[in-house]
């Protein structure tokens, strides 16, 4: 096994990706690259649950007798704390939507998109639920991504010059993977799929764990992966992904973990540019304002209008501060 330093990783797959156009790198994510983004890691989700707990007073004695949790162990409970405050599949996607509502990408997930749009580095496997990798792609006006959800998308796992996103444990408006049963294993057309990607690849994994048996099975399939670099405060020796880390015989460890800063320097020795949200901003607003002008003129050339075409004309002229308009409209949709 080989230990590097952040930029010694940099240089290297800088100067790989172009002496060999056909390199392949597989960015594989887990949760501790959102948590600059505003989603808590599971410890501090399971402490928050824990805590929520306690006001159901009998079902929290009950819990606490079976487990007796010390402070620290949290995160170790995860599943069964979220289980039992969420005993139903609703209940749990519920809490799931909420927890990656309302946030918004953080500088990585920018600097990744960038990258993304070089065919060598366009492929994302990630664990979790949110959308802050599609979101960053949409605010930035990048190309769009293939994003597989879902098992019975599988078939469409491909490499090529699309990006592609695949989310192993779902996503949280479509069935998200988030308890104990879920999590044991991958469905197999995916686990397929995904180990297909893996062949002569270089995988990068930031913000992820290794605790997931399901991930475990996956990985212990894939014997063709050409090289692997592993981020993190250590390496992943104590976690279900041991077995397979050992057997491993083209590894690197790089002992750093903030998912932002690894993507800035790869910004820098990339070159790549900075999304440009004003560009964006006023092409989104270009579209819209022609948008309603067609609409304007479309019905403006209604010979006979109805009383709704002449409400939704007042709205318009109201709105662009044409009032005399507006107020004649609204009077003949009386």
């Amino acid at each position: 096994m080989r230990e590097l330093d952040l930029e010694e990783f940099v240089d290297e797959i800088y100067e790989d990706s172009e002496k060999n156009p056909d390199s392949k790198y597989i960015f594989f994510l887990g949760a501790g690259c959102s948590v600059s983004s505003g989603i808590k890691l599971a410890s501090e989700l399971a402490k928050e649950w824990y805590e929520e707990l306690k006001k159901q007073k009998s079902k929290f004695d009950k819990f606490n007798k079976k487990y007796k949790i010390k402070k620290k162990d949290y995160g170790e409970y995860y599943f069964e704390i979220f289980e039992t405050l969420f005993p139903t599949p609703l209940a749990q996607q519920k809490e799931i939507q909420r927890i990656t509502e309302c946030i918004t990408p953080c500088l990585g997930y920018y600097i990744l998109t960038e990258l993304m749009q070089k065919a060598q580095f366009n492929t994302v496997i990630t664990t979790n639920f949110d959308n802050l990798i599609q979101d960053a792609l949409i605010y930035s006006g990048n190309k769009r991504a293939l994003v597989i959800t879902h098992q019975d998308l599988a078939k469409f796992i491909e490499r090529n010059n699309t990006p592609l996103i695949t989310k192993i444990h779902g996503d949280a408006h479509m069935h998200p993977f988030n308890n104990s049963s879920d999590t044991k294993e991958i469905p197999e057309d995916l686990k397929i799929a995904i180990q297909g990607l893996f062949i002569n690849a270089k995988v990068i994994f930031i913000g992820y764990k290794g605790n997931d048996e399901s991930i475990a099975n996956l990985l212990d399939g894939c014997k063709r992966i050409d090289q692997v670099y592993w981020f993190g405060s250590s390496q992943p020796i104590t976690s279900k992904l041991k077995n397979w880390w050992e057997t491993l015989s083209s590894k690197a460890y790089i002992k750093e973990r903030e998912f932002d800063k690894i993507m800035s320097l790869i910004k820098d020795k990339f070159d790549l540019d900075k999304p440009d949200f004003k560009k964006r901003f006023e092409e989104l607003e270009s579209s819209y304002s022609k948008a309603e002008e067609t609409e304007t003129e479309t019905l403006e050339n209604i010979k006979v209008k109805s009383f709704i075409d002449y409400f939704i004309l007042g709205n318009t002229y109201f709105e662009k501060y044409e009032y005399k308009k507006a107020i004649n409209s609204y009077k003949k949709s009386i």
